[in-house]
């Protein structure tokens, strides 16, 4: 699924706007993954935050996106840009799929670090689980 694509593309086009806002790529991926009819959702790599204040992406100082250094932007976006406003979005999809079980991954126990938080705004989401990627090993090994 991507959007942009044009007649002979052989993808199918998706819109990024939900309800009232847009959604940004990762966040728009997990929704969609719950539209297919995902049951279990383990939400990897969305840190939120940075441990650094630098922009906590594995694409940093690549070609068409963000420098090493380029502060990183908050999740609870204050300039009310509902694109950039992560928390929001990942609520709202929380909220619309009751139904889904969302494992929140982090690297390490809450409280850890700046990246391995609770966000305050996910407290009444009971179809959210917070593990490490200790917990997500165990769960899969087999």
């Amino acid at each position: 699924y991507i959007t942009g694509v044009v007649s002979g593309d052989k993808a199918l086009n998706i819109e990024p706007n939900i309800g009232e806002f847009a959604y940004a790529t990762g966040t728009r991926a997990i929704y969609l993954s719950c539209e297919n009819g995902a049951t279990e959702v383990y939400i990897i790599g969305h840190d939120l935050y940075s441990t650094d204040d630098k922009v906590n992406n594995i694409y940093a100082g690549t070609r068409c996106y963000s420098k090493e250094d380029t502060p990183f932007k908050r999740p609870d976006n204050p300039e009310k840009d509902d694109l950039h406003h992560w928390i929001k979005q990942h609520k709202n999809t929380f909220d619309t799929f009751k139904d889904t079980k969302f494992y929140k991954v982090n690297p390490n126990p809450i409280g850890t670090s700046p990246i391995d938080v609770e966000i305050e705004e996910w407290k009444d989401c009971d179809n959210l689980e917070y593990i490490t990627f200790a917990d997500l090993d165990k769960k899969f090994k087999v």
